[in-house]
């Protein structure tokens, strides 16, 4: 008995840590950016988890800020058609971007407790500058073998 809750609730957890861990590697590493554009701040962020109660799935997300004296419209542009594929993953991942103050997210959706934090913060410093997110995120993945997943 003690096998089966062991292999239900634990056995991914290396896996989805290090599926996690690629895939902020994999943000860090995103040569896409505009030249326009510089990060902000020296950490990225992450969820990882469930985004609901009384519901389980895994979630992964990854995301950074950056700034840039482009519109918004060229921030799109120059990350269209961008994906990336950290191990693990069946399938590329979309580059998402979200530009601060533009952008509305549902509650549950991980960006939005990192726009939230962002705009709390101090790193706002002109009003002329285009604040942006771009993160990799994907929802929904099986919650078998990691009790992080179950809420």
């Amino acid at each position: 008995m003690l096998i089966v809750v062991l292999i239900v609730f634990y056995v991914k957890i290396p896996w989805n840590n290090f599926m996690l861990w690629h895939m902020d590697r994999v943000m860090t590493g995103l040569e896409i950016h505009p030249e326009e554009s510089s990060r902000l701040g020296l950490r990225n962020h992450y969820f990882f988890g469930s985004r609901y109660t009384d519901v389980s799935e895994c979630t992964f997300a990854v995301g950074k800020f950056r700034s840039s004296s482009l519109s918004p419209e060229e921030i799109r542009e120059s990350y269209s058609n961008t994906s990336a594929r950290p191990l693990g993953f069946a399938d590329n991942l979309e580059t998402h971007i979200t530009v601060v103050g533009l952008d509305k997210f549902p509650l549950d959706h991980p960006a939005y407790a990192w726009i939230d934090e962002f705009l709390k913060s101090d790193q706002i410093t002109s009003s002329t500058t285009t604040y942006y997110l771009v993160y990799l995120y994907k929802p929904a993945r099986s919650p078998f073998g990691d009790y992080r997943c179950y809420e």
